[in-house]
């Protein structure tokens, strides 16, 4: 038994046949004596006003004052930083703002910033913000969480798919709970019309999948000593993290897996990237789908375009026909969001100490923004090895220029990304258009 973190058995004699049930309640140890005080004994909306009456008296700052304590406080630990998804970690040197964009991690908000437009305090509470590999947390997007049964994409352990329903995301199972409380949270301290703009991100179905996950994935030390560092820094604690049955006490038990997978209505197009039969031929070891943006039978012109992934929310993706470099059409990019994302998997070959060039055409349509592409490789596990040099470019001229970039597949390399990212300096309205994308084997 460790510090943090108590099991308590409960043991009930049953009425017939004289057998036995146990119910296992978690709690983490280190909770202020009489800080649940007011609100023993009460239930549903109760308990849940209660608590809310609890946890809103808490210490609120600006998300760029929260990001520097979230990284060099919250979330690093003795080997540096670790994804809530995937498990991947940082160096220690990825502790602060700048390191962790260095080691490809950011911040993850449990509940999506843009459904409380990114106002304060929801988008720097630390109960709900997790340090997250890149890549996983644009896989996440905005999706709500759910029970994945049909996969698209998958590493680490954490899953994006179909549910029967929608397209959701499935955190890794030790990170279940931890997710499932954070939110619990949000939906306690906060009041609905907060927290959802539009009242459609939290309904009954992923509720459900919270309560069960808050079950099945109970808190450990980790989590418990999280809360410690939370509670010190910003003056409240998460009700469901000291005790997980307030979360039953207010919405009942969770329903089971089948009611929670049902299929409702025909899947969604699936966003996989389309798999040709790799090539042999040494001057085509690798291969990009649609680089030349001509397809778009997938989703239409409001794309994004077929064998391209969207991984990040508030990336725009559109046809674009006016301004082309080659072909009849070309990748219009718009977004308010500081960092967004287009990638795709490439298809081939891969051999160690290979060398080759990605080039693109780009033209910058609006001031304060700039445009990256380049290469990153991935072991057979998903975890990320290293990328290529990039190129970026930016002139708020609206002229096409081309980017080039040069890179040797690295040993241990089974998996190759190309990845494009559009930056906002001052989070206005940027856009870029791209055109003739290629990767081509230097000889």
């Amino acid at each position: 038994m460790n510090r943090h973190s108590i099991t308590i058995w409960i043991f009930v004699l049953g009425a017939l046949g004289g057998s036995w049930l146990s119910l296992a309640a978690q709690a983490c140890s280190d909770v202020p004596q009489g800080y649940y005080a007011s609100v023993e004994g009460v239930v549903g909306e109760e308990l849940r006003s209660g608590l809310r009456g609890i946890i809103s008296r808490q210490r609120e700052q600006s998300y760029s004052a929260a990001l520097d304590v979230f990284y060099s406080k919250i979330e690093c630990q003795d080997n540096g930083l670790r994804c809530i998804y995937t498990s991947r970690q940082a160096a220690v040197e990825a502790c602060s703002r700048h390191g962790a964009r260095r080691s490809e991690f950011n911040c993850e908000h449990a509940w999506p910033q843009g459904y409380f437009d990114r106002r304060i305090p929801m988008v720097s509470d630390f109960h709900h913000m997790f340090a997250s590999d890149e890549t996983a947390n644009n896989m996440r997007s905005s999706f709500p969480f759910g029970i994945v049964t049909d996969v698209e994409w998958e590493s680490g352990g954490s899953k994006r798919g179909f549910d029967g329903a929608r397209r959701v995301f499935e955190p890794r199972d030790d990170g279940k709970g931890n997710i499932a409380r954070a939110l619990l949270y949000m939906m306690v301290r906060y009041h609905d019309a907060q927290l959802d703009r539009d009242g459609t991100y939290m309904d009954e179905r992923q509720r459900g999948v919270l309560l069960l996950w808050n079950q099945a994935d109970p808190p450990d030390a980790a989590e418990c000593s999280r809360q410690e560092r939370i509670f010190d820094l910003q003056g409240n604690r998460n009700p469901f993290v000291d005790r997980p049955q307030f979360a039953t006490d207010i919405w009942g038990p969770p329903p089971d897996v089948a009611t929670l997978t049902a299929r409702v209505g025909e899947p969604p197009a699936k966003r996989r990237t389309p798999r040709p039969v790799p090539v042999s031929t040494p001057t085509d070891r690798l291969a990009v789908v649609n680089g030349d943006f001509e397809h778009w039978t997938v989703r239409g012109d409001d794309g994004p375009p077929d064998g391209w992934l969207v991984s990040y929310f508030g990336l725009g993706a559109r046809r674009e026909a006016d301004a082309v470099q080659r072909g009849q059409s070309a990748l219009r990019l718009a977004t308010v969001a500081d960092r967004v994302s287009l990638e795709q998997e490439l298809i081939g070959t891969l051999i160690p100490g290979q060398r080759y060039e990605l080039s693109l055409w780009a033209q910058d349509m609006a001031p304060d923004g700039s445009i990256r592409a380049w290469i990153a490789w991935s072991d057979a596990r998903g975890k990320p090895i290293e990328s290529s040099d990039f190129t970026e470019y930016s002139s708020d001229k609206a002229t096409w220029q081309q980017l080039r970039s040069r890179t040797t597949v690295p040993p241990r390399a089974a998996k190759a990304t190309v990845r494009i990212r559009v930056y906002n300096r001052k989070q206005q309205d940027v856009s870029f258009v791209i055109d003739d994308l290629q990767v081509k084997l230097i000889k």
